[in-house]
């Protein structure tokens, strides 16, 4: 799954957005980190398992656009 969302001329409310999904990450004792994908930085988080199933969501800022997606494959694609 993923969301593209159009972000020009918005720069400020994507950076309150991120800073808010960090600290709710933070409270929810993700771990996080960035990963490289050419000259973009990837935020990947990680929430603690509550069953057997990994939940990670991911989130980059490319061409105008927020995407966010539970799979880094897709974002990949997406970019």
């Amino acid at each position: 799954m993923a969301v593209l969302i159009d972000i020009l001329g918005k720069e400020t409310q994507v950076d309150e957005l991120l800073a808010r999904i960090e600290k709710e990450m933070e409270e929810l004792k993700a771990k996080s980190n960035s990963i490289p994908l050419g000259d973009l930085q990837v935020r990947r988080y990680e929430l603690p398992k509550s069953d057997t199933r990994l939940r990670e969501s991911f989130y980059v800022v490319s061409a105008g656009q927020l995407i966010a997606a539970d799979d880094l494959v897709t974002i990949e694609q997406l970019v």
